[in-house]
C-alpha cells in the first residue's frame, strides 16, 4: 500500500489542515514531502528508527504560520532545505535534513536503499538496460552513494 500517497490523500480530504503532522511514510516520501511544503508547511525534523531490523523514516512537518508556536530552535538551514531542493533531487525521497544530520542509522539506511536499488538492476533483462527505468536506477544508486 502506497502510505505515503495515502497520507497525502488524508490530509489533503481531511476538514481542515492541522497545525503539525507527525508522519512515518513507507513510500511515497518525496510526494508526501513536496505535497507538505506546497501547502506551507516546514518539515522541521526527520529521525530514522530500527525496529526488528527495519528503517523507518518519521518526519515532523509545522504550518509555516505556525512555526514560532510548536517549534523554538530552526536554524535558517533547516527552514530553507527543502524549498530551495529541485524537486527531481532523490533528497525528496531519503530526507534532507537527514542527510544533513546524518543521524547514527545513516550508513545503514543508504546502503539499504542501495541494496534495493541493486536487485531491482540485477533482476532487469538486458532487454530493459536501456529503459529510463534502468537508468534512474544507475542514477540513484550513484547519487546514494556520495550520499
Amino acid at each position: 500500500m502506497a502510505w505515503g500517497f495515502l497520507m497525502r490523500d488524508i490530509i489533503e480530504a481531511g476538514p481542515e489542515l492541522l497545525d503539525f503532522y507527525v508522519l512515518q511514510p513507507q513510500n511515497g516520501q518525496a510526494e508526501l514531502r513536496q505535497f507538505l511544503v506546497k501547502k506551507e508547511y516546514k518539515i522541521v525534523k526527520e529521525i530514522l528508527v530500527e525496529d526488528m531490523g527495519k528503517l523507518y523514516q518519521a518526519l515532523l512537518a509545522v504550518k509555516i504560520e505556525r512555526l514560532p508556536e510548536y517549534v523554538s530552535d530552526i536554524t535558517l538551514s533547516m527552514q530553507d532545505v527543502y524549498e530551495k531542493l529541485p524537486l527531481d533531487s532523490l533528497l525528496w525521497s531519503v530526507g534532507a535534513l537527514l542527510a544533513q544530520e546524518r543521524p547514527p542509522l545513516w550508513s545503514k539506511y543508504i546502503e539499504r536503499l542501495i541494496y534495493l536499488r541493486q536487485i531491482a538492476l540485477d533482476n532487469m533483462s538486458k532487454e530493459l538496460a536501456n529503459t529510463e527505468k534502468y537508468k534512474l536506477l544507475e542514477k540513484e544508486i550513484a547519487e546514494l552513494e556520495v550520499l
